[in-house]
């Protein structure tokens, strides 16, 4: 269309994506390990189990840096690109509800809807983290002790590391199904994003570049005029 802009801005990070991805492969891992694990399938059980726990190291140093990110960070590291408002999580419900027909909310970098449940999402492979490292160690030293009472609120190790699995499998599967209809749907190019840090962004208004957290205005290069 005539007037429109077409933007392919840096957004995510070098070392952003890699601990985003580094949180996603060991996430599934731990998932899918846990899972066979859960299912008491004997001949695996030794060596499944130490992958469970290296998978879970990993994660826990990875998810140690993201958080230092949130506080040290630069630009969309940063906890502050996780503010949002409410008029922009509801178009961007309104986006899911109508199966993208109407349009979704603009935004530079985090998704307005996602953002605080991302936030949840480091508090949740926080305490999974702690939880399961205890249960695997502290355990080993003391079984009787450290599983069968109660860890915190009234639940032991093995019920706060079940309902953990839970909560973060719902929430992978929620951020997969999302992050591809917004790929399907949408024009800023969601996924590759996170392997080349370059989101595409689409300009009809000045309001179409939205950061939610932090403003930033596009510069003068990777433009053009359609």
């Amino acid at each position: 269309m005539p007037n429109e802009i077409v933007r392919r801005e840096p957004v995510w990070s070098g070392r952003l994506r890699v601990l985003h991805w580094t949180l996603a492969l060991t996430t599934l891992l731990l998932l899918a390990s846990g899972w066979i694990l859960s299912a008491d399938y004997t001949p695996l059980m030794a060596n499944l189990r130490s992958l469970h726990i290296s998978a879970g190291i990993l994660l826990s140093l990875a998810l140690a840096a993201r958080l230092a990110l949130l506080v040290w960070g630069h630009a969309a590291e940063h906890a502050r690109d996780f503010r949002t408002t409410l008029r922009a999580m509801l178009d961007t419900l309104r986006f899911y509800i109508t199966a993208g027909r109407a349009p979704a909310a603009a935004y530079y970098a985090h998704n307005p809807l996602w953002a605080p449940l991302y936030l949840l999402l480091f508090a949740a492979l926080a305490l999974q983290a702690v939880s399961g490292l205890t249960w695997s160690y502290g355990g080993t030293a003391d079984p009787e002790y450290t599983l069968a009472l109660p860890w915190l609120l009234g639940w032991t190790l093995p019920e706060w590391h079940h309902a953990g699995y839970r909560v973060i499998g719902v929430f992978t599967l929620a951020h997969v199904l999302a992050v591809g209809w917004h790929d399907w749907k949408g024009t800023g190019a969601e996924i590759s994003a996170m392997f080349n840090g370059h989101k595409i962004f689409i300009i009809r208004r000045a309001s179409d570049v939205l950061p939610v957290a932090w403003k930033k205005t596009p510069g003068p290069t990777n433009t053009r005029d359609d």
